[in-house]
């Protein structure tokens, strides 16, 4: 075989090489949405346990392939050489990055394996077909709606940053797949909604209390259970269509 077909044969090698990762990246990118959908079922606080950072690094993975696969095909910036250097590189950083975030993952789960396994437990349920067996009786399905509404009145346990389904569930004596289902059933909610509206709602009193006018950000968002200032203006303009000060500003004009 001449110089020429040794070329074009192992351009292909390298295309196959290159393009054999991307089912998994898709794989990746996808699981990591459905991650994030479902700790929202569990947790009110998900910024530190969303994995977005994961998310990132699979878009730059996916982003140096497409500039690995520019360079084979337009080989005209820099030399052979320098484009392996790149691609190299830009792996090696996306290894390291991969390594410093995992280090600094908060636990997702609670350490106690009794209440990991329930967890769990809530995750295969989800799974389950929509017309699945009641988990509540008739009899009990508005009490305990009642009940709960009158507790978050009452006890305000939103406002507790680190706030999850199974401290609530246990306040109002029942267990996680029981307050699930009032939720999502009850008030076509889940976790992550139910409780983010109740701070979102705190919040607001605070921003139109004239003698609240000196509170930053940031301490307005810890009184009201949240737990850094971003994710207290992601979920408030997501909620109102407004950031904090934005509301505090409107309001304050009329």
């Amino acid at each position: 075989m001449n110089s020429e077909g040794n070329k074009t044969l192992g351009s292909i090698s390298d295309f196959v090489a290159i393009f054999h990762n991307l089912p998994y990246i898709a794989i990746m990118y996808f699981r990591i949405k459905k991650h994030q959908k479902k700790i929202e079922t569990i947790s009110s606080n998900t910024e530190s346990i969303n994995l977005q950072w994961l998310k990132k690094l699979n878009l730059l993975l996916f982003a140096t392939i497409i500039v690995t696969v520019s360079y084979e095909l337009f080989n005209m910036l820099i030399y052979k050489l320098h484009q392996h250097l790149v691609m190299d590189l830009l792996f090696l950083f996306t290894v390291y990055s991969t390594s410093f975030q995992v280090m600094c993952q908060k636990e997702i789960y609670p350490i106690n394996k009794k209440d990991r396994e329930e967890l769990l437990s809530l995750e295969l349920e989800e799974e389950l077909p929509i017309g699945r067996k009641k988990l509540i009786s008739d009899q009990d399905f508005d009490n305990l709606k009642s009940k709960l509404l009158a507790m978050m009145e009452a006890e305000k346990p939103y406002l507790d940053g680190e706030l999850n389904l199974l401290k609530l569930a246990k306040l109002i004596n029942i267990n996680v797949h029981q307050l699930s289902y009032l939720l999502n059933s009850g008030f076509n909610e889940n976790f992550f909604q139910f409780v983010n509206k109740y701070r979102v709602e705190f919040a607001k009193k605070i921003l139109l209390d004239p003698s609240q006018k000196k509170n930053s950000m940031l301490s307005i968002a810890f009184d009201s259970g949240f737990n850094s200032k971003t994710s207290f203006n992601t979920i408030f303009k997501r909620m109102t269509g407004f950031n904090p000060s934005e509301f505090r500003k409107k309001h304050s004009d009329l």
